[in-house]
C-alpha cells in the first residue's frame, strides 16, 4: 500500500477585492514608518537639515524628505517642542552661547 500524499497546493493567485481592502491599512502602516524614520533622523542630521533649509542652495533632496516634519512643526507648538527636545539630545549647545 503506498502511503497518502497530499495533492499539490495551487501557486497563489492575486486577489484584487482582498488588495484593496486592506490597502488602507497599509498606507496608514508605510505611513507612520515614514514619520518613525523622519523623526529618528532628525536628531543626528540636524545639521544637514538645518543647512538644506537655511540657505537657498540646499539639498533638495534632504528638504523633500523632512518637509512634512517641518510643516508640523510649523503649524504645531506641541510638535515643535518635541522635536526640538529631540534635537536637543543630539546637538551640544555650550552654555556661553
Amino acid at each position: 500500500m503506498e502511503p497518502r500524499t497530499n495533492p499539490p497546493r495551487p501557486p497563489y493567485r492575486f486577489n484584487l477585492k482582498r488588495f484593496l481592502i486592506w490597502l488602507p491599512g497599509y498606507l496608514v502602516i508605510a505611513g507612520a514608518m515614514y514619520l518613525a524614520i523622519i523623526l529618528v533622523l532628525v536628531g543626528p542630521l540636524y545639521w544637514t537639515v538645518y543647512e538644506a533649509y537655511q540657505f537657498g542652495d540646499g539639498n533638495g533632496l534632504v528638504r523633500a524628505y523632512f518637509a512634512p516634519l517641518v510643516i508640523a512643526c510649523q503649524y504645531s507648538d506641541t510638535v515643535s517642542g518635541l522635536v526640538d527636545w529631540y534635537v536637543g539630545l543630539w546637538v551640544y549647545e555650550p552654555e556661553w552661547a
